[in-house]
């Protein structure tokens, strides 16, 4: 005979592995973090394999690809997973899946093929970046990399949006297995740590856009819809100027570093900012999965209440998260695990874990202004914060180096937050407001798609 105690726990657990969406993100995530994890856990190996300033320059680059990848999405990927779900057919959805590559495809023609074949590249890195990070070397593979990480986006938010979960398992499974063979690879061809590196990290990125891409491409329909796009730029365009805005925050740390300190200070804070990354990876992932619910859910009511329970409960886990990252940080580093060259990121990495939870916090409340198509109200959060954020770098970091880094990354996502929770309620309760009075239920209006 069970004990109330007993069963109480017992219906708990019950609840929450009958529960849908919490099946799906622990599905998700438990594949993901292994991704994230192997990328984490093999960071020592990675500074063993690599010199201090090889680390320092690879980073940097990724840095540069991943902040060009979103910024050249043109902001689609995200009404991809906002309009997917308001379409009646497949045959619909099929014309919205391609009328966004079609875009994309013909933009990448227009605008970055020209700055590329016209040597305009060389100009804007001599112009932005002080140290000489070969960049004649890597270009090509630049070029290729900036363009697995466009599509590599699409292809994942699809997969996210239409649910196939069992594929988002498979694609993560083979990207741990890919991370052992540029260990390998690096282990094998050391001549050129960096190079190498890239060439297999986005090597094996498009190798599963080809495979995966299979399930993309079956679903299209090749009908370009001039509607359908409008609808998407309205909604895009405004979350791209906001990504740009959101690079200017997140990456003016590391762009000022790199102007005022020497690649030592860069390496350093890359190695931390690597361990801090481990939450805003997690989040992205679980932003992933609740999106797509967060969208297709018509009761604003039940939406900002499972909001909330979902933003406690991040919060409260990151916080011990943290905790076990900063030990881990310190542990490695007494044990000369990871060499004692990086011992400064042990002070700066507790600024970095909580500027990224406030971030994380941040993209998860702006799901409300996206629901709202107010996406332009998240552009001018973004225009005040990384106006703040560049004023903060310029002032701080050549006096504090990587401290000062830390705190201007830190003080940017604050502000950043509470901007965007300040919007958010003033906007929820004018919905719920209007809903009660009846004036309109469903927020965007129908596609017309004939």
């Amino acid at each position: 005979m069970k004990l109330p105690l007993d069963r109480t726990i017992s219906a708990w657990f019950d609840g929450y592995r009958k529960n849908e969406f919490v099946r799906r993100i622990t599905q998700v995530l438990g594949y993901d973090i292994l991704v994230k994890a192997s990328g984490f856990v093999l960071i020592p190996v990675y500074l063993r394999l690599m010199t201090q300033d090889e680390y320092g320059s690879f980073n940097f680059i990724v840095s540069i690809v991943q902040m060009l990848g979103l910024l050249l999405t043109l902001g689609l990927c995200i009404p991809l997973s906002k309009l997917y779900h308001t379409l009646d057919t497949t045959e619909q959805k099929g014309a919205m899946l391609f009328t966004i590559v079609a875009t994309l495809v013909v933009f990448i023609f227009l605008v970055v093929f020209p700055v590329f074949a016209l040597n305009i590249d060389f100009w804007i890195t001599k112009k932005l970046f002080k140290n000489d990070f070969s960049y004649n070397r890597y270009r090509y593979i630049l070029l290729i990399a900036v363009l697995v990480t466009i599509f590599g986006l699409v292809l994942i938010y699809y997969l996210f949006a239409s649910e196939q979960i069992g594929k988002i398992k498979s694609y993560n499974k083979l990207r741990i297995l890919f991370t052992g063979v540029t260990i390998g690879a690096l282990v094998i061809f050391n001549k050129d740590a960096v190079k190498t590196r890239l060439i297999f990290t986005y090597g094996s990125e498009l190798l599963l856009i080809i495979v995966f891409g299979y399930y993309f491409v079956r679903e299209l329909v090749f009908r370009f819809n001039w509607k359908i796009l409008w609808k998407c730029l309205l909604i895009g365009l405004p979350i791209m100027f906001t990504t740009l805005c959101g690079i200017i925050v997140n990456f003016s740390d590391k762009f000022f570093l790199e102007k005022y300190g020497v690649l030592k200070d860069l390496s350093t804070y890359y190695l931390a900012f690597s361990f801090a990354s481990v939450i805003p990876l997690i989040s992205a992932s679980l932003q992933n999965v609740w999106m797509p619910e967060f969208m297709k859910e018509r009761d604003m009511q039940r939406n900002s209440h499972k909001t909330k329970k979902l933003i406690t409960r991040l919060v409260a886990g990151f916080i011990v998260l943290a905790t076990a990252i900063w030990v881990m940080f310190f542990v490695l580093i007494r044990m000369a695990i990871i060499p004692a060259k990086y011992s400064d990121g042990m002070y700066v990495l507790p600024l970095l874990l909580m500027s990224q939870i406030f971030m994380a916090v941040t993209v998860i409340l702006n799901n409300y202004l996206i629901y709202f198509e107010k996406t332009h109200l998240l552009l001018a959060c973004g225009i005040v914060v990384s106006l703040a954020s560049v004023g903060l770098s310029v002032l701080l970091i050549p006096k504090w180096s990587i401290y000062g880094a830390a705190y201007t990354s830190l003080i940017s996502n604050i502000l950043y937050l509470a901007l965007c929770s300040m919007l958010v309620k003033i906007y929820k309760r004018r919905y719920l407001g209007s809903q009660q009075k009846g004036e309109y239920g469903v927020v965007e209006a129908g596609i017309i798609l004939e």
